[in-house]
């Protein structure tokens, strides 16, 4: 038994691995010097609030909108499969209690999963390992309107969801509704002193 082709298949292995994980940009100027303060700044989790932000004493902020940002090439399927991630956000903010404060998400940069790319690495590795990923922004403002919290992320599905492996948009569901869960849960993704989840 020979192994040459073992470094081949390693290299292929890492490019499948490295092509889901990408974070966020970098923090542009106006981020930085902005009205807001940066209290937490990972590779695919940024945090800003204003300075005198204390969402521990407050109560849960109504849905106010979800928007989507859908490439304008896609394919008609595509585009509604992209518009139907919404309906998990929806689905877990309905159950909050809302309060004087208003969130607004956006899920843009989406990646959905690429099934060729999957069935090559299944073939290699045995395992799907593509998971797909998209960028969603919660931004709270208060009853007057001024922006006090907000929350920047990169998720991406699990590898675990074999099931959904070959579908483009399962596993980002799957993700979005995970997050909405614990972002719902008020103030937990919101809190300046709260570890993150």
């Amino acid at each position: 038994m020979t192994f040459r082709g073992l470094p081949a298949v390693l290299v292929g292995a890492g490019v499948l691995v490295c092509a889901g994980c990408a974070g966020l940009p970098p923090v542009s100027a106006e981020l930085a010097d902005g009205p807001l303060r940066l209290v937490r700044d990972e590779a695919k989790l940024r945090l800003r609030v204003a300075p005198d932000w204390q969402a521990d004493g407050l109560s849960a902020p109504r849905l106010s909108e979800v928007v989507v940002d859908v490439a304008p090439d896609l394919l008609p399927e595509a585009s509604v499969s992209q518009v139907a991630l919404i309906d998990p956000v929806r689905e877990a903010f309905a159950r909050t209690a809302a309060g004087p404060l208003q969130l607004t998400i956006r899920i843009g940069e989406i990646k959905p999963v690429s099934p060729a790319l999957n069935v090559l690495s299944t073939a290699l590795l045995l395992w799907p390992l593509d998971t797909g990923s998209l960028r969603i922004t919660a931004t709270v403002r208060d009853a007057d309107g001024r922006v006090v919290a907000v929350r920047d992320e990169r998720i991406h599905g699990h590898l675990r969801d074999l099931g959904k492996a070959f579908d483009p948009y399962a596993h980002l569901h799957a993700a979005l509704l995970a997050w909405s869960a614990r972002c719902a849960q008020w103030p937990q993704c919101f809190s300046a002193a709260s570890p993150q989840p």
